[in-house]
């Protein structure tokens, strides 16, 4: 090729690629990061190991509804799956709190309630220290009722916060005690409770089997 010829070439190629970034054509993006979910799969249980407890800010102040350890029985479902944070990594599928024979308490009153949708489990930053932050949501939904006395509340919120331990297996749900979920719906309860009153739910699930979450870049 002459050289007149090759600084021709040269020219059209730089042309040529300055004309696809200005149409929007970009170069290939790094492959995002893999997440793998050991064992995974679902049908994953958890149980609260420590009180989980509902509180409830009111016009007297905090209130709590208090479920004891071992009372709340939660299924999960995870998979590996590919992503910067924040990514989903699964679902939280059912949840109960209580029963009719052993429920949570409210002031010494029983109650009990149940998840009423499956809700998006997400990290929201990389592993670290075999540490994952994360979040439940959005679309939280849980119903709560007397067992012994008349009371209907409706719970809801976005997302709330936590973190997954792999040498642990516990799943930490809002260890700072945020008051992300608010009081959609209540009839009875005592008169404690007004729509529109936040609220926030902690508790720590021992997960099992236990799951390990790392990612690769």
């Amino acid at each position: 090729m002459s050289k007149r010829k090759k600084v021709a070439s040269i020219m059209f190629t730089g042309t040529a690629a300055t004309a696809l970034v200005g149409a929007g054509v970009q170069p290939a993006a790094a492959a995002p990061s893999d997440w793998t979910i050991t064992p995974g799969g679902s049908g994953i249980a958890g149980h609260n190991a420590t009180d989980a407890i509902l509180t409830v800010d009111t016009a007297g102040g905090p209130i709590s509804l208090v479920c004891p350890a071992s009372t709340v029985d939660a299924t999960a479902t995870l998979e590996n799956t590919n992503g910067a944070p924040p990514v989903q990594l699964g679902t939280i599928d059912t949840a109960t709190f209580g029963t009719e024979d052993n429920p949570c308490s409210l002031f010494g009153l029983g109650v009990v309630a149940t998840l009423d949708n499956a809700i998006p489990l997400n990290a929201t930053a990389f592993p670290s220290g075999g540490v994952t932050q994360g979040s439940l949501g959005p679309n939280i939904n849980a119903t709560i009722t007397g067992t012994n006395f008349v009371c209907n509340m409706h719970v809801t919120g976005t997302t709330i916060a936590g973190n997954y331990n792999n040498g642990t297996g516990v799943l930490a749900v809002n260890p700072a005690g945020a008051r992300t979920l608010h009081i959609d719906d209540v009839s009875g309860c005592l008169g404690l409770f007004q729509v529109s009153n936040n609220a926030g739910f902690q508790a720590d699930f021992t997960v099992n089997p236990k799951q390990t979450i790392s990612h690769e870049s």
